[in-house]
């Protein structure tokens, strides 16, 4: 089980922009739901769910924000700056 998290207010940023746009792939359809996100990329579902109940959960990968950027187009500076457009062209 993972421990709480002291992360710097920037992570947390930056988790909360990646469900965000997790939240609007699945939405748009773009990606059939979290858990086949969780399959594909071989995620553990369950650390997934519940870093997003608590923010402060060490479940959180750099990974799963580069998968959105190479697979989906997300931007990475908004992603990592919470600046510009959530995808890119």
């Amino acid at each position: 089980m993972s421990r709480t998290r002291n992360y710097h207010q920037e992570t947390i940023g930056t988790i909360g922009r990646f469900f965000e746009v997790l939240d609007i792939l699945v939405e748009e359809r773009k990606i059939k739901s979290i858990n086949s996100f969780c399959e594909h990329y071989a995620i553990d579902k369950r650390n997934l769910y519940a870093q997003r109940e608590d923010v402060r959960r060490g479940y959180f990968e750099v990974a799963w924000v580069t998968f959105l950027v190479r697979d989906y187009k997300a931007s990475a500076r908004y992603l990592l700056l919470g600046k510009g457009k959530m995808f890119s062209a």
